[in-house]
C-alpha cells in the first residue's frame, strides 16, 4: 500500500515541534543554534513554518513512487489528522498561497505539488482559532471542505481542460499500455484537486490499453502453463530420482522466472485497476480465471481439473504448504492477487483449507511443549508462529473467518503455558501478543484466561518442585522464584498474589483449601516453606494486604502447633 506511514508522520511531528529535544539542541554547540534561538510568534509558542510540512510530504510521496489519487489523498489527511493532534502550543507560519497564474504554467508534477501545497498551506491556515485553540471542522478523508476553501475564487476550469486535452494525445500515441498509466494517475490527481472529476475514458482508449494488457498476461501466462504441464509430466514419468532432480531444478529456475514477470505486470495492472475502478476480470478478461488455475495449481497443489476433489487437510504437507507459501509470498502483487480465492466459490474451500492446516500444525506445536520442552522447542514454535501471522496478514484472512479454528488455537497456547518449566516462561509469554494477533483476538478476551493459567501454571510448577529433596530454607527461596516468574506477567503483580492466595491458600469462604490441606498432609515442611513465604510482610507488602499474611501466619502456627 503506497500510503505514508503514521510511524514517519509522528517522527516528523516529534521533530518540528520540538516535542524530543537532546541536551546538544536544548543548550546549542558547534554549528548548531539552540532551542531558544528557533522562530517563536508573539506568543512565545514554537512557530513551525508549513513550506516544512510541504516538503516533508512531498519527499515521503517520491519515495512511495506513484501512488493513486485515493492512497494521496489518505497520505494527505493522515498527515493532517496526526499534525492535528499535538498542535494546541504550536503556531503555523503559512506564508502566501501560490498564485493561479503560476499553477496554469506549470506541468503535470509541479501543478500536483503547488495545488497541494495550497491546500496544506489552507489547512494550516484554518487549523487554529483566534483564541489558539485546535479547530478540525475542515478534517475529513476527502478533503472536500479544504479543497473546496483552497481554490475559493479560483477559475481552474481552462486547468482541467488543458490537462484532459493533454491526456488524450497521451492515449492517441501507439506506446506500451504501461506508459498510460502515468499520464492517467496524474490527469485524475489534478482533477480532485481543483474539486473536479476525471470524466469516463473514451471507451475507445481504454479498449486499446485492455487489450494490449491482456496480450502481455496471455503470453506469460501461456508460458507458466506450460512449465507446470512439464513439470507434472517429468515427475510422472522419470523414474530415475538424480535426473529428475536435475531436470526439476531447471524447470524451478524457470517457474521462478516467470512468476517474477507476472509480479511485475500485476505491479501494473493493479495500479490501472485503481485508477480507472475496473476489475481484475475486465483489465485481464479470460486471462483472469487460467491465472488463477495456475496459480492454484502451483502454490496449493490443486491441478485444474481437480481442483473440487482436492483435500488440502490429507494430501498437502505441513512441510509443503509452508514452502510453498514463503515462495508465494516473495511474489508481494501474486499474493495480493491471491487474496480473490477467498470470496471466489471455486476456490475459497481451498483458501481456507489451507488456513485450517496452518493453524492446526500451530495447535500441535503447542500441544507438544510440555515440561520436558527446553528453549529449542519454544523457538520452533515461535518461528512457525511467525509464519501464519504471515499468512494472515498477506493473504488476508479477517477476524469473523475460522472462529472454531483460532479458539482451539488459543486454548492450545493457555494450555501450554500451564504446562512449560517455569524457567522456559518468559520466551513462551513472549508470544501472547503475536498469538492474539494471528487468531485476530481483538478483544482480548484469550489474555483473561491466560491471566488464570500464570496463577494455575505456579501451583503446578510448586507441586513439581515439592517432590525435590528439600530443605526449609532451599524450598522458601525455590518458592519465592517460582511465584515471582509467574506474577511478572501478571499485571498488576498483587492481582496475581492474591488469586493464588485465594484459590491455594484459603479465604473467607473456605480458609484452608482443599489445595493446602493435601500439601498439610503429604508434606508439611514444603507447607510449611508456602506459608513463610505469603506471611512475611516485607516481601509481602506491596503484594499481599494485611488480612491474608495475617491469615497465613495463623495457618504457619497452626500447622507447627499439630507438629
Amino acid at each position: 500500500m503506497k500510503t505514508l506511514s503514521a510511524e514517519k508522520i509522528k517522527k516528523f511531528r516529534e521533530k518540528i515541534y520540538h516535542q524530543r529535544v537532546s541536551r546538544l539542541l536544548q543548550h546549542g554547540g558547534k554549528g548548531l543554534n539552540p532551542l531558544s534561538k528557533y522562530k517563536k510568534d508573539e506568543k512565545g509558542q514554537t512557530l513551525v513554518v508549513t513550506k516544512q510540512i510541504s516538503g516533508f510530504f512531498f519527499r515521503e510521496m517520491e519515495k512511495l513512487g506513484a501512488p493513486n489519487p485515493d492512497q494521496y489523498f489518505t497520505s494527505l489527511f493522515n498527515l493532517f489528522q496526526i499534525l492535528t493532534k499535538e498542535a494546541e502550543p504550536i503556531s503555523f507560519d503559512c506564508g502566501f498561497s501560490i498564485s493561479e497564474k503560476d499553477i496554469q504554467e506549470a506541468d503535470n508534477k509541479q501543478t500536483i505539488e503547488l495545488l497541494t501545497t495550497n491546500i496544506i498551506i489552507t489547512y494550516f491556515n484554518n487549523v487554529k482559532t483566534h483564541k489558539g485553540t485546535v479547530d478540525t471542522t475542515l478534517l475529513e478523508p476527502s478533503l472536500s471542505g479544504i479543497i473546496a476553501r483552497s481554490n475559493a475564487g479560483r477559475d481552474y476550469k481552462g486547468l482541467v481542460s488543458n490537462t484532459l486535452t493533454t491526456l488524450i494525445s497521451s492515449l492517441a500515441e501507439d506506446k506500451p499500455w504501461r506508459e498510460y498509466l502515468d499520464d492517467i494517475n496524474d490527469a485524475d490527481l489534478i482533477c480532485r484537486l481543483t474539486g473536479a472529476k476525471l470524466p469516463s475514458m473514451e471507451k475507445k482508449a481504454l479498449a486499446g490499453i485492455i487489450a494490449k494488457s491482456r496480450k502481455e498476461i496471455k503470453s506469460y501466462n501461456d508460458v507458466f502453463t506450460k512449465i507446470l504441464v512439464t513439470r507434472a509430466q517429468m515427475a510422472a514419468r522419470e523414474k530415475n530420482k538424480k535426473k529428475l532432480l536435475k531436470a526439476m531444478e531447471k524447470m524451478n529456475n524457470a517457474t521462478l522466472a516467470i512468476l517474477e514477470k507476472i509480479d511485475d505486470y500485476l505491479v501494473s495492472a493493479h495500479r490501472f485497476m485503481q485508477i480507472i475502478g475496473l476489475s481484475p476480470e475486465v483489465v485481464l478478461g479470460g486471462n483472469d480465471a487460467a491465472l488463477k488455475q495456475n496459480l492454484i495449481w502451483i502454490f496449493l497443489g490443486a491441478k485444474p481439473d481437480k481442483a473440487d476433489q482436492v483435500n488440502l487437510l490429507e494430501n498437502l504437507g505441513v512441510a509443503t504448504a509452508r514452502y510453498r507459501l514463503n515462495m508465494l509470498f516473495d511474489y508481494p502483487n501474486i499474493t495480493y492477487y491471491c487474496r480473490q480465492f477467498k470470496s471466489e466459490e471455486q476456490y475459497s474451500r481451498l483458501y481456507f483449507d489451507m488456513f485450517r492446516l496452518l493453524f492446526r500444525e500451530l495447535k500441535e506445536k503447542m500441544t507438544a511443549l510440555d515440561q520436558a520442552s527446553g528453549e529449542t522447542d519454544i523457538r520452533v514454535f515461535c518461528q512457525y508462529l511467525l509464519e501464519v501471522e504471515r499468512a494472515v496478514e498477506n493473504l488476508h484472512l479477517e477476524e469473523p473467518d475460522l472462529p472454531e479454528e483460532k479458539q482451539s488455537v488459543r486454548e492450545a497456547y493457555v494450555a501450554a503455558v500451564n504446562q512449560i518449566e517455569f524457567q522456559h516462561l518468559t520466551g513462551m509469554m513472549k508470544a501472547s501478543e503475536k498469538v492474539c494477533q494471528v487468531t485476530q483476538d481483538r478483544t482480548r478476551e484469550m489474555m483473561a484466561d491466560l491471566r488464570s493459567a500464570l496463577v494455575a501454571g505456579a501451583f503446578s510448577a510448586l507441586i513439581e518442585y515439592s517432590k525435590e529433596p528439600l530443605t526449609a530454607d532451599t524450598a522458601t527461596n525455590g518458592i519465592k522464584k517460582r511465584l515471582h516468574a509467574y506474577a511478572m506477567f501478571y499485571k498488576p503483580q498483587r492481582e496475581f498474589y492474591r488469586n493464588f492466595f485465594d484459590t491455594y491458600v484459603g479465604s473467607k469462604a473456605q480458609p484452608i483449601s482443599t489445595y493446602l490441606a493435601d500439601i498439610m498432609k503429604t508434606n508439611k515442611l514444603f507447607a510449611a516453606a508456602i506459608l513463610m513465604v505469603l506471611s512475611d510482610e516485607k516481601v509481602m507488602k506491596e503484594l499481599l494486604p494485611p488480612n491474608r499474611t495475617g491469615h497465613a501466619r495463623e495457618l504457619l502456627i497452626r500447622l507447627r502447633k499439630e507438629g
